[in-house]
Formats: C-alpha cells, structure tokens, sequence
C-alpha cells in the first residue's frame, strides 16, 4: 500500500511540475504573438514580372517566433521567389487560427499566384470536432482553388514534438494528428491545383531541425521557421 501512495505521489508530483512548466512557456508565448511578420511587402526588383503571394492561417503562418520578416516562413518564401519576380507578400495570418476561423474569414480580393494556408495545427492542438473540422476544410479547400493558380495548405504541425506540451498529453496529440489530416488529405485531392504539406510526415524525407523552438518551446524559432519553409519549398 505504501509503495503505491509512493508511486502516486511521484506522478502527482511530476504532473504538478510539467503544468506549471507549460503554464510558464505558454505565458511566454502571448508575448511573441504581440509581434507578428504580416501585413503587405514587396521583395525583389519592380522591373521582374509581378508576382502574387498571399499567406493566411494561424502564427506560423503569421511568422511568431521569427526575429524579423526576412527569417519568417512567408519572408523565407518571399526571398526565395525574387530570383526572376518581383513578390508583392500579403499575409494576412492570424494567431490561434482554426479551420473553422479561415473558412469564415473573407477571401482576399483578386486572383493569386500563389496562396499559402498554414492552419490545423490549433485543431489538433484544441482537439476540434472532426465533422466541423471537415465541413470547414471543403469550404476552405474548394474556396481559395478558385483564387490562386496554386494553393499549398501546410499543417498539422508536430504539436507533440513541443516542449511546452505536458508529456501526459503529447501521446494524444500523436494519435489524433492522423485523423485531422485523412480528412484534409480527402478534400485536397479533389482539386488540382492544391497540394498538402503535411509536417508529422515531411516530404522528401526532411528532418526536424535542431534548436527548432522560440523561446516559448512552442512557436517554431528562426530555425523552425527554416524548416517550414523548406517544406513548403518542395511545392513551389
């Protein structure tokens, strides 16, 4: 009896200390998103044929946990686009975005070269019910195909894989990734010009960096950031 109040305590104590920790990172967390990369930017010179980017979706999206524009996921792809074009960036990201979020949200005006939606990654952390996750997904899916020649919609990211998630949960988070995204990978193939990235099992193989991780241990740093870019480079 005494060895089991003993065990008991133990992992009522390290469930106490992982909370608190959490808690910590996640506070840490609102301070970064005071300071997202989005807004309208011009990258490349004017004399290029124009280019049309346009990035929505959630803080990844919005670049949270980059130092600068330049470092962020959409600052990233900007700069790599300027090679022949003259990239005028609208990313219009929000933090905390779900898909129910993009689905209601207004279309931005005009056609498109490109549209990157970075999203899912708060349903699965918020575990949303999948039968509205699914009805969102068709709606936002079959609404920016019509928008841009090319869509990539990247996420669910490896919300398990962060550090400021309690260990208790991350099993979870691992399990449920999968059903989120069979219901994106359903919609997206329905359309041509949309392709997924899915970031719990990368193309081509790429590996989680090292040191990925803002300060907050959960928005992905200048590194992470590097890696989401590089992911979403395989589809441009």
């Amino acid at each position: 009896m005494k060895m089991i109040l003993w065990i008991l305590g133990i992992i009522i104590f390290v469930i106490v200390v992982q909370a608190l920790y959490s808690t910590y990172y996640f506070r840490k967390s609102g301070e970064l998103v005071k300071n997202p990369h989005v807004g309208r930017h011009e990258f490349g010179e004017k004399k290029n044929k124009e280019f049309k980017l346009f990035f929505g979706g959630d803080s990844v999206g919005a670049g949270v946990g980059a130092t600068s524009l330049e470092t962020s996921v959409s600052g990233r792809v900007a700069k790599y686009l300027t090679q022949d074009k003259f990239v005028v960036l609208d990313n219009r990201s929000v933090s905390g975005t779900k898909m129910r979020d993009l689905a209601k949200r207004e279309l931005p005006e005009g056609k498109w070269d490109v549209a990157v939606l970075v999203v899912s990654s708060n349903d699965l952390f918020r575990l949303a019910n999948l039968d509205e996750f699914k009805k969102s997904t068709e709606k936002v899916v079959g609404e920016y195909s019509k928008i841009a020649d090319k869509v990539i919609i990247v996420g669910p990211g490896r919300v398990f894989d962060s550090p400021a998630v309690p260990i208790v949960v991350r099993p979870i988070y691992r399990w449920r990734a999968g059903a989120y995204i069979k219901v994106m990978d359903g919609e997206i193939a329905k359309y041509d010009n949309v392709v997924h990235i899915n970031p719990v099992n990368p193309p081509h193989g790429l590996k989680q960096v090292e040191n990925w991780e803002s300060p907050d241990k959960f928005h992905p740093g200048d590194n992470g950031q590097e890696y989401w870019f590089e992911m979403i480079k395989t589809a441009l």
